[in-house]
């Protein structure tokens, strides 16, 4: 899709940039909590719960290229927005005192599932983006996720890691508002031909489809695509744990811990 054929609104981009902010704060905050959240419930295993979202979403993101050619972007994201409010929810549940360990620990494992599925069409946002605004969508959207990096660990600095948990779920909940005022338009404009073509050709299909089809017969691109992936698992393997590693082995206190992985983030965005 070309930046001419992306129609959006001024309204529909700045609803999409502050959907993705949220988003991006959910994301934060769960890499932020979950190996906390799992050395408090495990006394270890700082990234097993981390392990449980990525797992989660690999095994569902693939699907949801075709969910958005077939039903929208409202469904998907909206729908992220709810699994990614519900799974903060209840890995700030899993730390009250009102659940024994084998429950809480079931909580944690549910929750981190359903943040799975939110990350999973977190990665699909740059997708609409360019659907809705073009180029230059993508970069207001991917500007709002460096200040969505800061404020999701900000919360868990702030209130503390439960209640930061819920507050970040609660923020997340909102994001249901702007995503139907960002997507609802561009959604309604395609849906005859969804309705109609077996594939719609959308942006987010059609761009997949062209990147199998080069990778087949280009095999500096097929290197270029697993290195990436490697080096992206690599950085999640040694960012997510930190937190936990530096309370538990260097004596950093929570907040100080929380606090590097901030800049982490911002470097990155």
């Amino acid at each position: 899709m070309t930046d001419a054929e992306a129609t959006g609104s001024r309204r529909e981009r700045c609803a999409l940039a502050a959907a993705f902010l949220l988003s991006e704060t959910t994301q934060d905050a769960a890499v932020a909590a979950s190996a906390l959240v799992a050395l408090q419930l495990f006394g270890g295993y700082e990234e097993s719960l981390f392990i449980v979202i990525v797992m989660t979403m690999l095994l569902i993101g693939i699907q949801l290229s075709h969910v958005v050619g077939r039903r929208g972007w409202t469904l998907v994201l909206g729908g992220a927005a709810v699994c990614g409010a519900a799974g903060l929810a209840m890995l700030g549940a899993a730390l009250s005192s009102n659940f024994g360990p084998r429950n809480a620990g079931m909580l944690a494992i549910a929750g981190s599932v359903l943040l799975g599925a939110h990350r999973a069409a977190h990665m699909l946002y740059r997708f609409a983006a360019l659907e809705i605004g073009g180029v230059a969508c993508m970069g207001e959207v991917f500007a709002a996720a460096t200040l969505g990096g800061l404020l999701g660990p900000q919360l868990l600095i702030d209130l503390g890691l439960q209640k930061g948990l819920v507050w970040a779920a609660v923020a997340q909940l909102v994001a249901v508002i702007p995503i139907m005022l960002a997507t609802r338009g561009r959604d309604a404009a395609t849906a005859a031909d969804r309705a109609t073509a077996e594939d719609s050709g959308r942006s987010i299909t059609a761009a997949l489809r062209k990147l199998r089809d080069a990778a087949r017969g280009d095999a500096l691109l097929r290197l270029a695509l697993i290195c990436g992936v490697t080096s992206w698992a690599i950085m999640l393997l040694v960012t997510v744990p930190a937190a936990a590693i530096a309370v538990a082995s260097f004596k950093m206190t929570t907040c100080a811990a929380i606090r590097a992985l901030q800049v982490h983030d911002f470097l990155m965005n």
